[in-house]
């Protein structure tokens, strides 16, 4: 349900407003039912041996062939629940002059599964333009925002509570016959305490001009500041960071909290000019720089050891840091047009990984340390790395995937059927994806010792061509 209500007077526009969606959800997740293998790599004999080894030697039933760990989940996969999300606004847009224009407004947010009813946001906001014909017109806003508890997390903690269903982690499994003489240590997902929907405080500085000929060039500067944002941390984590070391509280069990930790700050600046008075050519060109920092990437991001947060601010891994938009159509001579959609983007970040889980945690997150040896160290771009006895806090997000480049470019040519009928027509069309055949890669190796590591391995699709026609009546 969306509703506005519309208030004008001569120097006022009042809007007030109700958004509300309740979200009835049906949650089916069957992973991990039959079990699932975990082959990050080991140590036998004095000699490290990579996970692919480690497998080869389970398959043939060699020395060294022990599985790292065997995970299964039991119980029902299914959880049902609904989350009602509401939404109360009102704003005031208000002419003080002919050239300046105040914006006051306040938004109430709340929710349900989870519950979070402290979600009053104010906003404010003024534009002027300094000259006469308001070619120039120049903006600031802040407000502050809430982002709600999506219903993936909320549906986690309905199903990891360990009725509904009961994950188990067994370390060192014997392939094959992993629950044999077996200690399991069982997995619960829960929220820490009460939670929120995650604040930020949003300023935006803007500024647009009005050039001859119709050209339009706008920059705008967006200020971040986020606080309590989610992360996920293992509560019952192995006191001496061993898998079998002793727990804070429930023996063999991870608890794994939902908890409002994280931060983020930094900005985003935007520049763009467009062009659509022109009859035969329009165009909108923009440049995105998003320059942000924070120590969490979502609700199941954690930390590598509960212990230090050394190394965990870092570049949200969503992020790309350019990104060169432009958009185009030429008007051709014998009606033939042609359109072009350009996008040029700096690769995300990517965490680099040992793949083990050493500190007992449930989580595979481990980063590299720095060697002091080259003894089972690789060198990397990043110096002499080791999954293990090194020292140092390697940060987080600290690789790049490559840029992408994107363009795709469609021409095509309507003809009309009928004189009588305008809408009758037929159109013919040649389209290309990807016309600069660009590697664009979409995967790379994060594991520290595979095979693969910072090698890309997968990507998008190359050049493709289509022909195509649509009939309109």
């Amino acid at each position: 349900m969306d509703d506005d209500v519309l208030l004008s007077s001569k120097k006022h526009a009042l809007k007030l407003g109700l958004q509300m969606i309740d979200n009835l959800e049906h949650l089916n997740q069957p992973d991990t039912f039959n079990g699932s293998y975990t082959f990050s790599g080991a140590t036998v004999g004095g000699t490290t041996i990579g996970g692919l080894e480690q497998y080869r030697r389970a398959m043939l039933g060699l020395t060294g062939g022990t599985a790292t760990t065997y995970t299964v989940n039991q119980g029902s996969p299914t959880v049902d629940f609904n989350q009602l999300r509401l939404v109360l606004f009102a704003q005031d847009q208000w002419k003080l002059t002919p050239r300046v224009q105040v914006a006051l407004g306040m938004r109430y947010a709340l929710q349900t599964s989870p519950s979070t009813f402290s979600n009053l946001g104010p906003r404010a906001g003024i534009s002027w333009s300094p000259d006469k014909k308001q070619k120039l017109i120049l903006r600031a806003r802040a407000g502050l925002f809430f982002s709600p508890i999506d219903t993936n997390t909320a549906g986690v903690t309905l199903r990891l509570n360990g009725i509904t269903q009961q994950q188990s982690i067994i370390y060192a499994a014997n392939y094959g016959a992993p629950l044999t003489g077996a200690a399991p240590i069982h997995t619960l997902r829960n929220f820490a305490g009460s939670v929120m929907q995650t604040p930020s405080l949003q300023t935006h500085l803007g500024a647009e001009y009005e050039l001859p000929a119709h050209w339009h060039i706008q920059s705008n500067l967006y200020i971040i500041r986020a606080w309590d944002t989610m992360r996920s941390r293992n509560v019952n984590a192995p006191l001496n960071n061993q898998p079998t070391g002793p727990r804070p509280s429930l023996a063999n069990t991870n608890i794994l909290e939902y908890q409002q930790t994280g931060h983020l700050h930094g900005n985003v600046m935007f520049v763009g000019v467009d062009q659509h008075s022109l009859r035969r050519f329009q165009i909108f060109l923009g440049y995105v720089r998003m320059d942000l920092r924070g120590d969490a990437d979502g609700p199941n991001t954690f930390q590598q050891s509960n212990l230090s947060k050394a190394g965990e601010l870092a570049r949200p891994i969503w992020t790309n840091t350019h990104r060169i938009i432009s958009i185009s159509q030429v008007n051709l001579p014998k009606k033939f047009t042609v359109s072009n959609v350009f996008n040029a983007t700096s690769g995300t970040p990517l965490n680099l990984t040992t793949g083990l889980d050493t500190n007992g945690d449930g989580v595979f997150n481990e980063r590299p340390q720095y060697a002091t040896s080259t003894a089972n160290a690789y060198q990397t771009a990043f110096g002499l790395l080791t999954a293990v006895g090194g020292t140092g806090a390697f940060p987080r997000n600290a690789a790049t995937l490559p840029w992408t480049v994107q363009l795709d470019t469609n021409l095509s040519r309507s003809f009309a059927l009928s004189k009588k009928d305008s809408a009758r027509t037929i159109t013919f069309n040649a389209r290309a994806a990807n016309l600069l055949n660009h590697t664009n890669v979409t995967a790379v190796g994060s594991v520290l010792g595979s095979p693969l590591f910072l090698k890309p391995y997968a990507s998008d699709a190359g050049r493709r061509i289509e022909l195509g026609f649509r009939y309109n009546f």
